[in-house]
């Protein structure tokens, strides 16, 4: 199958595979963006990615979870401190 899946196809497949309806996602950080060897894409492409995945986890359903530009270990804490409230 090639192509976005219709609406049914997607909550089918949803509610065969339920998942916790909360997601983390970690925006692009430019003041910290590097290629390397797996990394090839722009910052520019990676900002455009994060846009469509934002995108897709919001059009299913998923409650999203920014995690903030901060050090490691605050960034783990603040995933630590969302986990908690569930």
């Amino acid at each position: 199958m090639t192509g976005p899946l219709s609406a049914s196809q997607l909550d089918t497949i949803l509610a065969a595979y339920p998942f916790h309806r909360s997601v983390f996602v970690l925006p692009p950080w430019e003041a910290i963006y590097t290629n390397d060897g797996e990394r090839d894409q722009s910052f520019e492409e990676a900002v455009h990615v994060y846009e469509k995945i934002v995108q897709w986890y919001r059009s299913c359903g998923y409650g999203l979870h920014e995690v903030p530009r901060l050090a490691a270990a605050q960034r783990a804490e603040y995933v630590i401190r969302i986990l908690e409230q569930y």
